[in-house]
């Protein structure tokens, strides 16, 4: 069911008033697009510290499956996808075993799920365990995710309402980013775990390769605390282990900076709010940051990061000006001698 988005007054966090389903834009956060960069948000007018300026439902969540973590669950019903635990007493998992992370917060949340789940219940019986064992967690979980997708995109084919599923469909891809060994592997996933037999799908192995990758770079992975700017000399904590993943659509507009003026945190209706972290000038693009900036502070472990899981090399002005200035150290320590 698509949700109705809320024009509401600019507001801050704790003021908003929005239903459990609702999206919101806030009403000077402006999408446009930019010749070099592509998609991204820019504030039409001013916005003030502490403003939502987005809040996005995501198309599809799982949980992080961490064999380390096992109690870190979310809610199998698209609607819901709260964070939820083995030990609540409430929590149901599937009468069919089809995986251990797959549980509902009680039999109300499985039975609005019902229909979804049918369409991987049996994908997941079937190659799970295989999967897992023979290609690791990580390519376990994004086929995993790949699939979820799909079952959701199935049910808005059947009800007509294709308008979430156009947002995910408008991320970007870039393909072409991407190492040659990686694309091959991608390949063979989606050749050998997700093609027609394994699974009742109307795209093409080409479509669901743009898929996969698409997945790969646009989705938010679910902490317990906020991510965003760290101010010089704050000593704040790692924000937590992730417990779920979750594709925004609309919200993978948004670029990194290593000096975001947006930050985001889930909430507890399948949504993720993005709230003003400063004050944002008129024109001025609205940013977020793609990683925990707590746990990569040098300008090294930043680039690094963006480029092997993000394919792009951060250029935000705080990694010029580091740059800048670890180039001029090493310019200063080279034996030129006296002239």
């Amino acid at each position: 069911m698509l949700a109705t988005v809320v024009k509401a007054d600019p507001a801050p966090v704790g003021d908003i008033r929005l239903q459990e389903t609702s999206l919101y834009t806030h009403p000077r956060l402006c999408a446009s697009v930019d010749p070099i960069k592509g998609r991204l948000f820019r504030a039409s007018s001013p916005i003030s510290k502490g403003s939502i300026v987005l809040v996005d439902r995501s198309y599809s969540t799982i949980p992080s499956a961490d064999p380390h973590n096992p109690d870190a669950l979310v809610c199998s019903n698209a609607t819901c996808s709260r964070r939820i635990t083995k030990t609540q007493a409430a929590v149901v998992q599937c009468a069919n075993l089809c995986f251990e992370h797959v549980a509902w917060c009680n039999t109300v949340c499985q039975s609005a799920d019902a229909q979804r789940h049918d369409l991987e219940c049996q994908w997941l019986r079937t190659h799970s365990k295989k999967l897992r064992s023979e290609e690791g967690d990580y390519e376990f979980i994004t086929i995993w995710h790949i699939v979820r997708i799909l079952a959701t995109r199935c049910l808005d084919v059947i009800a007509g309402q294709l308008e979430d599923w156009d947002a995910v469909d408008q991320c970007c891809a870039y393909l072409d980013s991407w190492p040659e060994g990686q694309v091959i592997l991608w390949k063979r996933l989606v050749a050998q775990y997700l093609n027609k037999d394994a699974l009742d799908c109307t795209l093409t192995p080409e479509e669901v390769l743009s898929l996969l990758v698409k997945e790969e770079t646009n989705t938010f992975s679910l902490y317990p605390s906020m991510t965003g700017p760290l101010e010089a000399g704050e000593n704040r904590p790692l924000r937590g282990t992730p417990y779920g993943i979750g594709i925004f659509p609309r919200a993978a507009r948004f670029n990194h900076s290593c000096t975001p003026n947006v930050s985001h945190k889930p909430d507890l209706h399948n949504r993720m709010v993005f709230t003003a972290a400063r004050d944002i000038a008129t024109g001025e693009e609205c940013f977020i940051t793609y990683f925990d900036l707590v746990g990569k502070q040098t300008v090294t472990e930043r680039q690094n990061w963006t480029r092997d899981n993000f394919r792009f090399a951060c250029t935000c002005s705080r990694c010029e000006e580091e740059l800048a200035v670890e180039n001029m150290s090493r310019l200063d320590a080279l034996p030129f001698g006296d002239f």
